[in-house]
Formats: C-alpha cells, structure tokens, sequence
C-alpha cells in the first residue's frame, strides 16, 4: 500500500537466485497447462569470487531449519537435511540439497505451486563434504557469529575449482491430462557478475516500461527475453536451454 500510495514500483528478486531462477520457474511452468511442482536448481562453483557477507549468509543458512509448502501444507525442513538428484539439460544428474533461497517462497505464493530449491556445488566430492558436515553437527557451529564470520574470511579468499554457475528450473505438472516435464537452464561463468548483469537489466526495464506501482517479484513483470540477451553479451561460454 505506501509503494502505491507513492505510485512507485518495488521490484523484489533481482539477481540469480532469486532474480533469474525466477524467470526461469515462470517460463516453465507457462508452458505447462497445470503445474503441480517446481524445482530449482542452483549450482555455484569454488573457483568464483564471492565477497565474505555473501559467505558469511550462504554458512548461517547451512543446516538451518525453514519452513515449505507441500501438498498444501507446511512442514519444518532443515539446509543440505534433504537432497535431489537434479540435472542440466544434456547432463546427468547428480544430487543437489535443499536450501532456504527466498526463490522458491515468492513462486509458491505468487504462482500458488509446490517449489523448492536445491543447491550444489560444482565439485561433487565438496558438494558431499559439506553434506556432511551438516550431518555432524557442523550447522550448530556456524550459528555462532565469531566462528562464522572467522570462516566467511578465510574462504573469501580461497578461488580453486571451476568458476562455473547455473540455474535450472524445472516444472512438472499435466496437460491434457497427460504428465509433462519441461526444464529451462542458463548455465554460466562468473556469479557475480550475472547477478550484476540481470540486476541491470530489471531496472532497465523498470525505468523504461510503464510497470504499475506496488511491489513485484521479477518474474510477474520482467521480461526474460532481454534477460537472455543481456547475459549473452557479457558472460562467456553461456549456455540457455527454453522448451519450445
């Protein structure tokens, strides 16, 4: 109500995740007819710069507990407590665990579907220690903020492995009664600056359509395709899987 008492437009979910596992979950489930569930897939790689506020939260979520929707009811889950076998488009899968990224509340409340999100790591082996980790009670120590932001420090600046990133959603649900499965992916390099490049480009769009004033998420508003193209311009070997 003040955004449209001011006749200003918020736009909430602005980045990869959320922001673009966003817009990736509403273009899949617009080409399904009814959708029951969304998965979201985030991959992130050791070998990217990521700053220590970024890590310090990425540690505290670990292991934390948050509430889902399923089914149509709520239920308690906890970070890397519960893991999927996801995969990419031409890849195979590989196990990815449960992780509280606001994506997969604003598209339950927004679209009224079942979603979750699931997070790995490019490395399999770091993906399963840091599983874990979580299982021996790792989660507990992170919560203390000296111990946390001790860590948060000195892996900012560790940079080994792949540099990789990618986001996948995929929908599954029924059209004409028969099930349906349809999966859109970006994968890139370098997350921060895909999540500079899709910021950018909401608020290009923002500041040159005609958006009515409240608050929005990303994918009620923005339009993908200039998304794509914008990543395609600065990201190198970016790779963008859409169902027809």
């Amino acid at each position: 109500p003040l955004a449209v008492r001011g006749a200003t437009t918020v736009m909430l979910s602005v980045g990869v995740a959320p922001g673009l596992s966003n817009l990736l979950a509403a273009r899949a489930c617009a080409s399904i007819e009814s959708v029951d569930r969304v998965d979201l897939l985030i991959e992130l790689g050791l070998g990217d710069h990521h700053g220590a506020a970024a890590i310090a939260w990425t540690l505290e979520t670990l292991g934390a507990e948050f509430e889902v929707f399923e089914d149509g009811r709520a239920r308690r889950v906890r970070g890397f407590g519960e893991l999927r076998p996801l995969s990419f488009p031409g890849e195979s899968a590989r196990p990815a665990y449960r992780f509280d990224l606001a994506d997969q509340h604003a598209l339950h409340r927004t679209l009224g579907v079942t979603a979750a999100t699931w997070l790995r790591f490019t490395s399999p082996l770091t993906t399963w220690f840091v599983a874990l980790a979580m299982r021996c009670g790792l989660g507990r120590l992170l919560r203390v903020p000296s111990i946390r932001s001790l860590i948060a420090r000195a892996l900012s600046g560790v940079h080994l492995g792949s540099r990789r990133c990618g986001v996948a959603a995929r929908a599954t649900g029924r059209t004409r009664g028969d099930p349906l499965t349809r999966t859109c992916a970006v994968m890139g390099r370098e997350e921060a600056l895909m999540t500079a490049v899709v910021a950018v480009e909401v608020v290009r769009q923002v500041l040159s359509d005609d958006f009515p004033p409240g608050v929005l998420h990303s994918h009620e508003a923005i339009d993908l395709g200039p998304v794509l193209e914008a990543l395609e311009r600065e990201i190198s070997e970016l790779a963008i899987s859409l169902p027809t």
